[in-house]
């Protein structure tokens, strides 16, 4: 068993005064043996808050505000796929060596980085940790069944055959590394959307906080409207 390159993707999603990330959701009635097959490591969200002046210039690493933001929450979904494969020799003349995907390992993370004026109010304070909240549940609700679902599907999963004269190890090493950003790019993709459409959904209720509503009742029902 050859391991295969490590690929890690970051999707950064933003949530201005109330804006953030949000994933396609394919929930499974349950995971088959493939799916099961697959290690999963799921890293705690982490949050920090930063305040900056309102007149600027900006932090590095601050997203841009929008004429009508004062103060934004910034949501990173991490994630780093390996991939290895097994090789079998077949046949007599000329040998050739089989190359099947035999493991699959994906670890995730999220970082949320929330921006806040100086002199900012509660209100501000309570929208943009409910931005926060709702990556953290899109991320608690969709990380491990999504990484479960993207891996298996390259589970036992042949690529070309290779002569043994060939460079099949380099040749095995591209194959497994691109298996790897595939799994990365779609698994960050995923959960940035869904974060997304659910903190849109929140921003649309809320008007960006300027609208009197109870946080739990906006956020259950950005969550309705929003998610698929």
């Amino acid at each position: 068993m050859r391991p295969g390159r490590l690929t890690e993707t970051a999707a950064a999603s933003r949530a201005l005064t109330g804006l953030a990330v949000v994933a396609s959701i394919c929930f499974l009635a349950a995971w088959t043996g493939k799916e099961k097959r697959v290690k999963v490591t799921i890293a705690d969200p982490t949050r920090q808050t930063r305040v900056f002046e309102p007149g600027g210039p900006y932090p590095p690493g601050m997203p841009s505000l929008k004429e009508n933001e004062r103060a934004a929450c910034q949501s990173g979904f991490h994630v780093k796929a390996g991939v290895r494969c097994r090789f079998q020799k077949t046949g007599f003349e000329p040998v050739k060596l089989a190359a099947q995907f035999s493991d699959v390992d994906v670890e995730t993370g999220l970082a949320i980085d929330i921006w806040l004026p100086r002199g900012h109010t509660q209100a501000q304070i309570d929208h943009e940790e409910a931005h926060a909240r709702i990556s953290e549940r899109v991320y608690r609700d969709l990380a491990e069944e999504t990484a479960r679902r993207l891996g298996a599907k390259f589970l036992g999963r042949k690529t070309r055959a290779f002569l043994m004269y060939e460079n099949y190890e380099k040749l095995a090493e591209d194959a497994t590394s691109e298996a790897a950003r595939e799994i990365s790019a779609e698994w960050a993709n995923i959960l940035t959307a869904e974060a997304g459409r659910v903190n849109d959904a929140f921003d649309a209720l809320t008007d960006h906080g300027r609208k009197d509503i109870p946080i739990e009742q906006a956020i259950e029902a950005a969550f309705a409207k929003g998610r698929r």
